[in-house]
């Protein structure tokens, strides 16, 4: 393992990560905490031209939570297309792997996607895997348009941002869900009372609706209470196209 840099490098790195990690501690949302590291990346790992922060649901889907280029948004769009590439390779293990693409031009592990992230100019690319507590995966990745932009340095400031990229993210998470589940609780009462008293329902009946059709799309209960309580809509006549991606 290489070192990271004289006493002076390694202050500034842990001024950067407390810095970083003081930041996140503050969001109230994953959205934010995401945006706030890829900000934080680049300053941290050099090399990086622009970041990314992916998050793997359940069912396996990728969704692209911050990034600071576009051309972060789109190599994961050819990643979910193609079904491989580092950020899906980090994601497959579920642990703080570390995967490097030293030129994308010459990269063969992933025959579809290096040619496709190479025509759109970016050579080289560094994935940290952060697993979360809880279950789900969170990928970290890290590109330049130049072919070996990231050396030993760099992986290991990427392995320990990532590390405390992780903690940040969950803290972020945890709080994040506390508010929806304190939100989803009144939404869902008030649009349970909303068919309690235009469909003159019961309680578990309007409930059972409401169920019903999360179930139906797919979707979380309060998704379709917050429709209902925007919109006065009937249960049984929302669509999936009502209710698009978060």
């Amino acid at each position: 393992m290489t070192e990271l840099g004289t006493s002076v490098d390694r202050v500034s790195l842990s001024a950067k990560l407390a810095g970083m990690a003081e930041a996140v501690a503050g969001c109230a949302s994953t959205k934010t905490a995401g945006e706030q590291i890829v900000r934080t990346a680049a300053d941290v790992v050099e090399g990086t031209a622009m970041a990314g922060l992916t998050v793997f649901t359940h069912t396996g889907l990728m969704r692209t939570r911050a990034y600071t280029n576009t051309h972060v948004v789109l190599l994961d769009h050819l990643q979910a297309r193609y079904r491989e590439g580092p950020c899906l390779a980090v994601a497959s293990v579920r642990g703080r792997e570390v995967i490097v693409v030293e030129n994308m031009a010459r990269e063969r592990r992933w025959p579809r996607f290096a040619p496709a992230a190479a025509q759109l100019g970016v050579r080289s690319t560094l994935v940290c895997g952060l697993p979360l507590p809880g279950g789900g995966t969170v990928a970290l990745n890290l590109h330049a348009y130049e072919p070996d932009a990231f050396d030993a340095t760099a992986v290991e400031r990427a392995a320990l941002f990532a590390a405390y990229s992780s903690v940040a993210y969950s803290q972020a998470r945890l709080a994040e869900n506390v508010v929806t589940a304190l939100t989803s609780r009144q939404c869902i009462g008030e649009a349970t009372g909303i068919l309690m008293e235009r469909r003159q329902l019961g309680s578990a009946q309007a409930l059972e609706r409401l169920s019903l059709t999360a179930q139906r799309l797919n979707v979380q209960l309060w998704r379709v209470a917050e429709h209902v309580v925007r919109t006065g809509a009937d249960p049984d006549e929302i669509t999936a196209a009502d209710l698009p991606e978060e």
